[in-house]
């Protein structure tokens, strides 16, 4: 797929010319509206690599659709700009050169191959050789998402594998520029068989839809190709929603079962059942004794850079500069750590449900539950045994309101009707066991308050907990939240 588009490249560069203030030197690679120099900054500070995008020639754009297309790349690049990760490609510089009608990216210059060149040139890597690469993207990707962000591009196409391990590069926002800027569809394709089923299915995602894409980068890396891909775009994207993957473990015999149930996790269809962050990867066979963690902390000195600190020889430097006035390394404005806030993922404020309301909800719940008891009732006769009647009631109730509370719904028909539903305690979906513990626990306190004359003595703690939980909610770890 990707060969069938490097052959309809038509974009027209003629070397021997600068892109903001870095002369081109000579090309490395080409693409579809981008290609990728080898560049000279105005200082000997050395090579770069400068990938630039380049717009749509027959494609008429208005002065206001590119002001908000400036906009939107250098926001997106202001955010990667100041990483500084030793698995994640350092950006130096970025902006619109309006000579050459191309977006740029400075970065630094690898030696080294992808993932998917080595792939399809040696076919599978063997786990023993694979895993410290793992660890390296999987470091990288978990800061990426320590400080709010989310890279959105990540495939095999896009880690390079260096002497100094594994690199993620251009931190995806080169794909949004080619997708709403240049209209590459390109991107997208080649992205297709990687994404998240919630990121095909038109969502934006989240850290969640990088972990699912980096399982697939994974399982190409152990088994030796894409498993969702197909020669048809559309073929991938369905690949993705309906087929479930063997285990590594089960393909092959070098890869644990451990190491496959922890990929098996990341590549779950569900975001909100998905392996919820990257600590597994890192810290497979890791042995966590002291004298181990403090060496892994002295060895990886990771940061984010300050507004005019040099992000090679840490320089503090005059504002306004734009090269370091020590080694002559780009600078470019970025946010200060005290702005790292602003991005990063949102808090998620609960809305707790009310005693009354919670209490309308049980009184409507009481009443269906009298009109299924009346229904039972006419079709046993009055002779039979009553103990086998409300026993059925019972186990009738139990069933109704666990698999109600623990499907999607995360409601009965009362709760619907008032607007709140049930979750476990971080606010997600409960399992079966959970809401089955859950009514258990209600239904004794609900004996344990006829047996006192105490009416609803559960739900009396509703007003004085901080989350109004009632003491089967305590019991089970759950919340009753408004939609």
């Amino acid at each position: 797929m990707e060969e069938k588009f490097k052959e309809k490249s038509v974009v027209p560069v003629k070397l021997g010319f600068s892109i903001g203030a870095y002369k081109v030197i000579c090309e490395i690679v080409r693409g579809n509206s981008s290609v990728v120099f080898e560049a000279r900054p105005p200082t000997d500070f050395g090579n770069l690599a400068i990938k630039a995008i380049y717009l749509d020639r027959d494609k008429k754009i208005t002065e206001s659709q590119l002001s908000a297309a400036i906009d939107r790349f250098n926001s997106k690049s202001n955010l990667f700009a100041g990483l500084r990760h030793p698995n994640i490609l350092k950006i130096f510089d970025y902006g619109f050169d309006r000579k050459s009608g191309s977006f740029y990216l400075v970065m630094e210059k690898l030696d080294g191959v992808t993932i998917k060149d080595t792939v399809t040139k040696d076919g599978r890597i063997a786990f023993e050789k694979a895993l410290p690469i793992i660890k390296d993207i999987a470091k990288g990707l978990q800061f990426i998402h320590s400080k709010g962000l989310v890279h959105h591009g990540l495939c095999s196409s896009n880690i390079s594998i260096t002497a100094n391990g594994a690199i993620i590069r251009e931190s995806g926002i080169v794909e949004s520029v080619e997708e709403w800027i240049v209209k590459d569809t390109s991107c997208a394709y080649k992205m297709a068989a990687y994404s998240a089923p919630e990121r095909l299915s038109g969502l934006d995602g989240d850290y969640r839809s990088d972990i699912f894409s980096l399982g697939v980068v994974i399982y190409e890396m152990l088994s030796g190709g894409n498993p969702f891909y197909d020669s048809d775009v559309i073929w991938s994207m369905a690949n993705i929603g309906d087929v479930k993957l063997d285990l590594l473990d089960n393909l092959h015999s070098d890869v644990s079962s451990e190491f496959a149930n922890i990929i098996d996790d990341m590549l779950v269809k569900k975001p909100e059942k998905r392996l919820d962050n990257l600590d597994a990867l890192i810290n497979f066979g890791f042995k966590t004794d002291e004298q181990s963690v403090q060496a892994l902390q002295e060895k990886e000195v990771i940061h984010y850079d300050t507004q005019d600190s040099c992000r090679i020889c840490g320089r503090c430097n005059k504002p306004d500069l734009k090269f370091c006035e020590s080694c002559g390394a780009p600078l470019v404005k970025i946010i200060a750590p005290q702005d790292i806030e602003t991005v990063s993922k949102p808090k998620i404020e609960f809305r707790y449900a009310s005693f009354s309301r919670r209490a309308v909800a049980a009184i409507l719940d009481l009443i269906f539950f009298l009109i299924f008891a009346f229904v039972i009732s006419q079709i046993f006769p009055s002779s039979s045994n009553h103990i086998v009647v409300v026993s059925m009631l019972i186990i009738a109730g139990w069933l109704y309101s666990s698999i109600m509370v623990s499907s999607k719904l995360k409601a009965t028909f009362g709760k619907m009707i008032l607007g709140i539903y049930v979750t476990d305690i971080a606010g997600k979906q409960m399992g079966f066991l959970r809401a089955a513990g859950r009514w258990l626990s209600k239904f004794l306190m609900a004996v344990l308050s006829v047996l006192l004359i105490i009416p609803i003595a559960g739900f009396f703690t509703i007003g004085f907990t901080r989350k109004r939980q009632a003491v089967h909610d305590m019991v089970a770890n759950t919340l009753v939240l408004c939609r």
